[in-house]
């Protein structure tokens, strides 16, 4: 949780506004045949725009309600996948 939680300091630090620590979602990566190579991909192409400032011009780019309803969009994929991977004696 450290490193994920200095990745995500140094990536706000640059203009990131989302945080690049690891989700509930990982499961939904692997079963789609995501391996090692996917975590690398993401970590040079974040490091990349990272150092190109690319961050802060998508940040000004895309209008808040496009990032706020993809935020919404995955927060429902990641709570289907909670209720999905929880039994039942454990729900509200």
């Amino acid at each position: 949780m450290l490193v994920d939680g200095l990745g995500t300091i140094v990536g706000a630090c640059f203009g990131s506004y989302y945080s690049t620590t690891v989700y509930i979602g990982h499961p939904i990566h692997k079963a789609l045949g995501a391996r090692r190579g996917f975590s690398v991909f993401n970590g040079i192409l974040y490091f990349i725009l990272l150092l190109s400032g690319m961050f802060a011009w998508l940040y000004n780019v895309l209008p808040a309600c496009a990032s706020g309803s993809i935020l919404v969009f995955v927060g429902l994929l990641l709570g289907r996948q909670a209720f999905e991977e929880t039994p039942p004696r454990h729900y509200p």
